[in-house]
């Protein structure tokens, strides 16, 4: 079993009460890592921390010709059951929908299988919600492909945002599930109060807080891939993910839950770890 830590953030809202917070669990790339010790760790991990909701954000299996979506599926059945469950696409989910003329109906199943489970699936889709008298709106961006090409970034991810979901309600708390970090500033221009995104697995190699060795898209020393992004009142959170594919290799870089703590704005500056 790798090992797998807890990253902590602490943000402060103006619609959080004096002595009120609201914990957030993400969950992201986990790839196919969610049985026996691997899948133990991350529920004895959520259990500690007491999360009021938990947020995945994508790539719970591994896209690929002939892959099996078994695991992930009773990963979900539990945790959902569990916790109440907010579950975003990454680019996996995405393909394996997108394409049945490469993976065949795998996609289409699997989707089937989630909606029948007691969590709330967002692709494209936002929900209104209430937590401890508290108003979010959570969105799950699933994005046109071009996105996730290699090369040059991709212009109109702003526009993207709009489409989907509109502008951001200024009297509710949004949270947005978006798994590629490279359109951080994108996401903070949009005005999400935070975005949750992971896909880059920390870099493989983790340089500090931020920047990793190499992304997905063969970028070299990429300064998204963890810790916390801050404009202004809003926020991007990269994680380094639950698992990995393809190149199975952490260094200084070790599998991560990320929890964000929000709480009532403070006449001090809360520190953000």
């Amino acid at each position: 079993m790798k090992k797998t830590i807890v990253r902590e953030y602490r943000l402060q809202s103006p619609y959080i009460k004096e002595k009120q917070k609201l914990t957030l669990a993400f969950l992201t790339d986990l790839h196919d890592q969610v049985t026996g010790e691997d899948g133990e760790r991350i529920f004895q991990l959520l259990e500690k921390q007491h999360p009021d909701l938990v947020l995945v954000g994508g790539d719970v299996v591994v896209g690929k010709k002939g892959c099996e979506t078994e695991k992930a599926f009773g990963f979900l059945k539990k945790l959902s059951e569990t916790y109440p469950v907010y579950y975003a696409s990454g680019n996996h989910e995405q393909r394996i929908v997108e394409h049945p003329e490469i993976y065949g109906e795998v996609g289409k199943r699997y989707e089937a299988a989630v909606e029948e489970l007691p969590l709330l699936r967002l692709r494209n889709r936002k929900v209104q919600v209430e937590k401890k008298g508290i108003p979010l709106t959570i969105c799950g961006l699933e994005p046109d492909e071009r996105f996730y090409e290699k090369g040059r970034r991709k212009e109109g991810m702003v526009e993207e945002l709009e489409k989907r979901f509109g502008q951001p309600d200024p009297d509710r708390i949004t949270i947005l599930l978006a798994h590629n970090p490279r359109y951080k500033k994108e996401y903070l221009s949009w005005g999400a109060t935070v975005t949750f995104c992971g896909h880059y697995h920390g870099g493989v190699m983790m340089l500090g807080k931020r920047r990793g060795a190499i992304s997905p898209d063969f970028r070299i020393f990429p300064g998204e891939c963890g810790g916390i992004h801050k404009k202004g009142e809003h926020a991007v959170i990269v994680s380094a993910g639950l698992g990995e594919h393809t190149i199975p290799l952490r260094i200084h870089n070790p599998r991560e839950l990320t929890i964000l703590r929000i709480c009532a704005l403070q006449n001090r500056k809360m520190p953000v770890k």
